[in-house]
């Protein structure tokens, strides 16, 4: 049997080891969650956000204040209104303290949301430029560039002359479709004509005989700078226009810092505020604001507007809306597809029952600053008199877009050989010049080249893109968080390595035999529209629709359509629709176009005729219908007109976000104050 081992006692090493009670961390371990035991509070309840307590604190001021009104007897609390959120203490009507501002795509509508119609401001500002030439030409070539000066036939080559071919096509289908006769050689009589008054001096009026000489703006004092109207009247070269926004976007290309494009918008809105309003900078902090913004937004330019208003202005509080939605609005509709044709911009979305449909949101960066482009370029093809029209000058500019509110029109029935007559008032001219034109087609092709844009030029617009203002990113993962739509997806061309997302199309949508082949819709010029749109005998995919791509992986010009009216229309409503027949329906019967940039006589019948080609399934009596604007109202104030109904309603309480939530949240505080979601 082995012997026992000898217990060795710690004294043996001459270690006597002694308990000192301290610890091996001093952190202290933290064991497993029980999930099965989990219960928190956080964020469950309406008094844990800080815009239900602001509410809360606001309606128990209120009530205390009327309270103590009433038993002062002046007046009786039962002659206060509830739903006046601007009552004061001279009985001020609703509205009076609220300004709604509609910032377009070149013009500024703003106004106090108890008047009847907005003020309109072009977002234009000029500065004092020592040594700048503005009408010196210097030797460059005008614009539109020809390759002949007097223009004429192929003054603009073969590839124009080759775009405008489907328009023309789609033209003659249509008058042979109402059976109208076309004038024979129309174009070259037309052409003939004015080739002569080329040759013939104008008509020279004395100043005293025009009753609408125009009233330079007077620069003897040389302000260092004018804004709005004034801006665009000016005689002196040595001032230079700047455009703080254009086609929708911050300008970025003619500015070589942030703080230069934020102060001439600064300048802009208080010059207009000062100018049109009455309302000088130190009363900034008794007004609230109501923004319209764009419905498919960058958050970036969201929240240049929010700084601009809230921290440089001082404004109490400011709401923020979608453009559909007060168009639906002010057009006194709960269920409609907005279509808003700006200057240079068009958008369409969906609304149901007062809310926008997020996935039928569409916008496209074209509008009525394209049509009066080619508009100029088809008046150069036919000899136009006054040949050295250069859209660059602000009074040749200001010259076309009125002959296109004149003449232009998409009435078949008036097109004929027509005479007319136009008035060149120029800084340059101490007299009014006469010339004398005819015109044939010109004047309908221009309108109708919104359903065929692959004739429009895009340039340089998305010059200088996030060169000074970067993209909103996500504060957790960085990643881009602007807003998406399916339907804006699934107009875009195809990019290699991309995953589009795409919904199965719908089962009739074939294109009538009326509208040739060559005139079918394309987009970008590169690829035809979808399959959805156009062709209904192609195979359509039932898979699930697929994430959308990030959006840091297209291009700035890539991020936009550029797909005809017409198509974009019935995409936006099959994505609206949901594959809800009774909703299709009645968004197909609500069609409301608002904007400037669709102001034709007969535009609202000839979309109809677009769209019933497109949905032959739709063509009877009353199922596409393009409803005006109610009451004769203008189509370009529809949208001011519904913030300023929406801001005086008494549910819109709990869309204002006040000046202590802005500074203490940022924009973070519209996710509590957005009917969708920000």
């Amino acid at each position: 049997m082995a012997p026992k081992k000898k217990r060795i006692d710690e004294a043996d090493y001459g270690i006597n080891r002694q308990s000192n009670d301290f610890r091996f961390s001093s952190i202290e371990p933290y064991y497993a969650f029980n999930q099965k035991n989990a219960y928190a509070e956080y964020l469950k309840r309406d008094e844990q956000f800080l815009s239900y307590r602001s509410d809360r604190e606001e309606a128990e001021a209120k009530a205390t204040a009327k309270a103590a009104i009433s038993v002062e007897g002046d007046p009786p609390a039962a002659e206060l209104d509830d739903e006046d959120t601007n009552i004061t203490a001279g009985n001020e009507r609703l509205g009076a303290k609220t300004i709604v501002i509609h910032p377009g795509s070149r013009n500024l509508r703003l106004g106090l949301a108890n008047a009847v119609f907005p003020k309109t401001v072009p977002m234009v500002i000029a500065r004092l430029m020592p040594g700048h030439q503005g009408r010196v030409m210097n030797g460059r070539e005008p614009e539109p560039k020809r390759m002949k000066l007097d223009g004429g036939e192929g003054a603009f080559g073969d590839d124009f002359e080759t775009k405008i071919t489907p328009i023309e096509a789609s033209f003659r289908a249509r008058m042979r479709l109402l059976k109208l006769r076309t004038v024979p050689q129309g174009h070259e009589l037309a052409a003939s004509y004015n080739r002569r008054m080329q040759q013939t001096p104008p008509e020279k009026i004395p100043e005293h005989n025009d009753p609408y000489r125009v009233d330079w703006t007077d620069t003897t004092a040389s302000p260092k700078r004018v804004c709005g109207l004034p801006a665009l009247r000016l005689k002196d070269d040595r001032y230079k226009l700047f455009w703080p926004i254009k086609h929708g976007m911050l300008n970025e290309s003619d500015y070589s810092s942030r703080e230069e494009l934020i102060g001439d918008m600064h300048d802009v809105l208080q010059d207009a505020l000062d100018s049109e309003l009455g309302i000088k900078a130190a009363d900034y902090g008794e007004y609230s604001v109501c923004l319209v913004v764009p419905d498919l937004y960058e958050k970036a330019y969201n929240d240049v507007f929010f700084r601009l208003l809230m921290t440089d202005f001082g404004f109490s509080r400011i709401m923020v809306q979608q453009e559909s939605l007060c168009g639906s609005f002010g057009a006194g509709m709960s269920t409609s597809v907005v279509v808003d044709v700006g200057a240079q911009t068009t958008s369409i979305a969906c609304v149901d029952d007062g809310f926008v449909i997020p996935d039928s949101r569409i916008l496209m960066k074209y509008g009525g600053d394209d049509i009066t482009l080619l508009w100029t370029k088809l008046l150069l093809r036919s000899s136009l008199p006054y040949h050295a029209v250069d859209i660059r000058r602000v009074h040749d500019w200001l010259l076309v877009e009125e002959l296109k509110a004149r003449f232009c029109t998409m009435n078949e029935s008036d097109v004929n050989i027509r005479l007319y007559d136009f008035y060149l008032r120029s800084p340059t001219e101490p007299q009014t010049l006469k010339y004398t034109l005819k015109l044939y087609d010109e004047y309908i092709f221009a309108p109708m080249s919104i359903y065929h844009p692959q004739v429009y030029e895009q340039g340089d617009k998305f010059k200088g893109r996030y060169t000074l203002i970067s993209r909103s990113e996500d504060i957790y993962d960085e990643s881009m968080n602007d807003p998406e739509s399916v339907a804006q997806n699934n107009l875009l061309p195809k990019v290699e390595g991309s995953n589009v997302a795409t919904l199965p199309a719908p089962e009739l949508l074939a294109v009538d035999d009326a509208i040739p082949k060559n005139t079918r819709p394309v987009v970008n010029n590169a690829s035809p529209a979808p399959a959805s749109i156009v062709d209904s005998s192609t195979p359509r995919p039932s898979t699930a629709p697929s994430p959308p791509p990030p959006t840091e992986a297209r291009h700035p010009s890539s991020s936009y359509p550029i797909t005809p009216l017409d198509a974009a229309i019935v995409e936006s409503i099959r994505l609206g629709a949901a594959q809800s027949e009774d909703r299709l329906k009645r968004l197909y019967g609500s069609i409301l176009v608002v904007g400037g940039g669709a102001g034709f006589p007969g535009f609202a019948t000839h979309l109809e005729d677009r769209l019933r080609m497109l949905r032959p399934d739709l063509a009877g009596p009353q199922q596409i219908a393009v409803i005006p604007p109610p009451r004769e109202m203008d189509a370009t104030h529809l949208c001011w007109k519904g913030a300023a109904v929406v801001s005086k309603l008494l549910s819109a309480r709990e869309y204002w976000v006040r000046k202590q939530e802005w500074e203490l949240l940022g924009w973070r505080a519209l996710a509590q104050r957005t009917v969708w979601q920000y």
